[in-house]
């Protein structure tokens, strides 16, 4: 469709391209000077009062906001997990100015895009992840589908028609992606993970606030996930029981995390920080996509206070969920329930769908036993804009309140 736009607004060079981007085939971008320039800034030349240009999508129902141009970075960074920690340090205020009220929401994800690093040269760039709660994870499926995208759709990665190849940089590593594209849209992404494994198998959570002891496996597909049956908790993953999967799942996680801490054997990575409830696919899952499994995977939106019930609460993955489809395939694996190559179809609590598979068995460089994941899955873009960071607004960099926080 065609959206005309007054005159005074297309003045504004990023809001001309957003004109382009809504008159051609829904997304794809016919003038990318914009996009392509420059994207990010270098951090002396950065300061607090300045705009982003962001594209926001959904994958799965996930959304996700796509920092294209206004991100800062040191050029001195080695890598993509240097430039996660710089962020992390220096600029979390971004992160909490977009995934906060009142531009954002307790499900809202931002993504930073930036140059890639020498640890990565074949990458077209490289990308930072920011969630709720001070999570800047190592990496992200959902985002990473997102991501991928946001570069097509906005030309600045050539679209090349039926499939466009290419490598980005997450902070965990080198993901490639092979992108499927037609009549200048991209139709789905598959990207191949960095390894995933089982830290540890079948260990045991109590806790007097949860309806009864939990066995918990713990693995790593870019965040370290507690993965439990939804059946031990008298659960049915069906989206009218969202409100007891989070506050069941946080505490899940978190009494995980106290009970069994433990971290990545390569990088300073700890965990527990996210949960997955499995429990079997719906009957519409099944017949309308062959799915296998269906998860519900729980976010953090706080710190939980075990004396403050009002606090075990969370939100839930719209999506599938990218690494944490990895993160059970390795468990699947390592419990002989998948083999490599076969087929994963997994179903989100909103009934939309992954299709994962395992490429290969490998070790990390310890030998810890691993496998390397792919996963299937599509985004959408929802609206092109440019955020403005004024300093004299005192709400520039966000808020939260406790009663959907």
């Amino acid at each position: 469709f065609k959206m005309s736009l007054p005159s005074w607004l297309l003045r504004r060079t990023s809001l001309v391209t957003l004109g382009n981007t809504l008159s051609r085939r829904g997304y794809a971008v016919k003038n990318t000077d914009y996009f392509s320039a420059s994207p990010t800034i270098s951090c002396e030349d950065f300061n607090k009062n300045h705009s982003l240009l962001a594209v926001d999508l959904h994958c799965g129902g996930l959304p996700a906001r796509v920092i294209v141009r206004g991100a800062p970075y040191e050029e001195s960074d080695k890598s993509c997990m240097e430039r996660r920690s710089r962020i992390m340090s220096d600029h979390d205020y971004l992160r909490t100015t977009l995934i906060t009220e009142p531009r954002g929401y307790p499900c809202q994800n931002a993504n930073f895009i930036l140059p890639p690093t020498e640890a990565c040269p074949e990458a077209a760039y490289s990308y930072v992840i920011a969630e709720n709660n001070f999570i800047y994870p190592a990496f992200s499926g959902h985002n990473t589908i997102c991501v991928a995208t946001a570069l097509l759709a906005t030309g600045m990665i050539p679209m090349e028609q039926p499939v466009t190849t290419f490598t980005l940089e997450a902070p965990c590593g080198p993901i490639r992606i092979e992108a499927s594209c037609e009549q200048g849209r991209v139709n789905s992404i598959t990207f191949v993970n960095q390894p995933a494994f089982v830290g540890k198998l079948g260990v045991l959570v109590e806790r007097p606030e949860l309806p009864n002891p939990v066995t918990v496996d713990i693995c790593w597909g870019g965040m370290w996930y507690a993965i439990a049956d939804a059946s031990e908790v008298g659960l049915e993953l069906k989206p009218e029981n969202a409100a007891d999967v989070v506050r069941l799942g946080e505490m899940i996680k978190v009494a995980t995390r106290e009970q069994h801490p433990i971290n990545h054997p390569i990088i300073d990575y700890p965990g527990c920080d996210i949960m997955a409830f499995r429990g079997p696919p719906s009957k519409e899952g099944i017949e309308l996509y062959g799915a296998h499994a269906r998860n519900a995977v729980v976010m953090s939106t706080g710190k939980l206070d075990w004396n403050n019930p009002s606090t075990w609460r969370g939100n839930v993955d719209r999506s599938p969920c990218g690494s944490g489809t990895s993160a059970i395939m390795a468990m699947l694996h390592a419990k002989g329930e998948l083999d490599i190559g076969e087929d994963f179809v997994h179903e989100s609590l909103v009934s939309t769908i992954f299709t994962g598979s395992l490429q290969s068995e490998t070790k990390l460089e310890d030998g810890t036993p691993a496998v390397v994941p792919q996963v299937t899955g599509s985004a959408h873009v929802t609206q092109v804009s440019e955020i403005i960071i004024d300093e004299r607004d005192s709400l520039r960099h966000g808020y939260t309140l406790p009663d959907i926080w």
